[in-house]
């Protein structure tokens, strides 16, 4: 009596797409998010951005909180500038899936941040128009900004729920952009807390 022989395996429907591979950062890219995080401290040091406290007597920990403030709300700032770099990446390596959810929404906040960063640079190098040097103009920016970085962190929050439900395999960019996206929202609600003021 022979052994059974193995059945062979059916043929994937032509046409069907490829089972989607979740991904792992490389080398490379650890040293664009070094890179970035160093971006992002000149960015917060060229914008400017003040936190004052609204008591002359504080604490250590709200004084020298109101220090790094501006470090930390943009610290994800330089991180996302680099986005295209980690996309490309994977691109390289084999990637063959579409872009995420997650991953849309990093890049719309990719071209908002590229914007507001190349409006620090210039306003930095101190070449900027007359109406677009005044105080004014400077604070609606700036409150712009930080109202889009908190409706990001929101939406981010929203897709992180609805990847817990859905249990998708995906790649390592779609979760890192969402916790780029939802960063924004904890300096924001110490600062909330603490009562200062932006400068």
């Amino acid at each position: 009596m022979g052994l059974p022989q193995p059945r062979p395996m059916a043929a994937a429907p032509q046409g069907s797409r490829p089972t989607p591979v979740a991904t792992r950062p490389r080398l490379f890219d650890y040293l664009f998010l070094f890179l970035g995080i160093g971006v992002s401290a000149l960015l917060a040091d060229v914008g400017g951005l003040r936190a004052i406290p609204s008591q002359i007597d504080v604490s250590a920990f709200v004084a020298s909180f109101a220090r790094i403030f501006p470090f930390l709300l943009f610290l994800p700032l330089g991180i996302v500038l680099f986005w295209p770099m980690f996309y490309f990446n994977q691109k390289l390596l084999g990637r063959q899936r579409e872009l995420t959810s997650g991953e849309w929404l990093l890049g719309l906040a990719w071209l908002v941040g590229l914007l507001y960063s190349i409006w620090l640079l210039w306003r930095g190098l101190g070449t900027l128009p007359e109406f677009m040097s005044s105080s004014d103009f400077k604070n609606g920016v700036l409150m712009g900004y930080v109202i889009f970085m908190a409706s990001m962190g929101g939406l981010a929050f929203l897709l992180y729920v609805i990847g817990l439900i859905g249990r998708w395999v995906l790649p390592w960019t779609h979760t890192f952009g969402l916790a780029l996206l939802l960063w924004p929202l904890a300096p924001l609600g110490l600062w909330w807390l603490s009562g200062m003021k932006l400068e």
